[in-house]
């Protein structure tokens, strides 16, 4: 009987040793970051993790804040996915995961087409309690977005005055290398919608995705482009506990082609 006594009185001794411990539970997220040409990567932990994701996982917060850095502290650290260590981060005042020049090859810390795990605490600072703490690992993918290349185009009318509307979209493959129309065809699916004094025309745009113009003026394009996902990715379910899997991501783009006569 004794010894069953000292027994429990260890194994008591245990769990409170492992409930003192800091919450190691973390909330798990992918995410993909669209990067515009020449722009910083700038992701506020507090307004695109915290509060963004907290309904999805339950997360209440310290006095039900709207504004979370009043109470909570975020400490990151970050790995790049075929690294075995994770490094502190220091961040932009004291909120943004930053990167000045993503494009650079030797300066960046997070680099285009790169996959960085982050592990992203967030403490509170009233009660300095880590067991309350909130835990996030973030797995970003850092993508350029698809842009236009100029917003405003100008064409002489001829003939027969005609515009390969894919010709202005910048879409880069995964090294980095601009995309042709046929290319772009291949990765998305393509909607568009032509206007022309507020009016939207019919019949403009051929297979090729040629705009033809009848006349001048001034003509509005808008494009929809939906990724196209491979058949593993667009069957695959969410993991449990996981947020930001397999989505379709969609770009809108838009410009303006005026046609004048010479």
């Amino acid at each position: 009987m004794k010894k069953i006594f000292v027994m429990m009185f260890f194994i008591a001794i245990l769990l409170v040793i492992t409930s003192c411990g800091p919450n190691s539970h973390f909330y798990k997220i992918n995410k993909t970051y669209d990067v515009i040409s020449n722009n910083a990567i700038e992701i506020d932990v507090y307004k695109d993790i915290l509060m963004k994701h907290r309904n999805e996982f339950g997360i209440k917060l310290y006095k039900r804040t709207q504004e979370p850095e009043k109470y909570y502290k975020a400490e990151v650290e970050y790995q790049e996915s075929n690294s075995s260590s994770f490094k502190k981060l220091t961040l932009k005042d004291d909120k943004y995961i930053y990167e000045v020049n993503p494009e650079s090859e030797t300066e960046a810390i997070f680099k285009l087409y790169n996959t960085y795990n982050f592990k992203i605490r967030f403490i509170n600072t009233e009660t300095n309690d880590n067991d309350d703490m909130i835990n996030f690992y973030v797995t970003y993918t850092f993508l350029p977005t698809v842009e236009v290349n100029r917003t405003n185009l100008r064409i002489t009318k001829t003939e027969d005055t005609r515009y390969n509307i894919l010709y202005n979209i910048i879409s880069k493959d995964k090294y980095g290398n601009k995309r042709s129309p046929d290319e772009i065809k291949d990765n998305f699916t393509i909607e568009v919608t032509i206007t022309k004094n507020n009016v939207v025309l019919k019949d403009v745009v051929n297979y090729k995705y040629e705009l033809i113009f009848n006349e001048v003026g001034t003509y509005h394009v808008k494009i929809v482009l939906t990724e196209k996902l491979a058949s593993t990715d667009a069957t695959s379910g969410a993991t449990p506990g996981e947020a930001g899997s397999t989505e379709a991501k969609v770009y809108t783009v838009e410009y303006d082609i005026e046609i004048y006569e010479n």
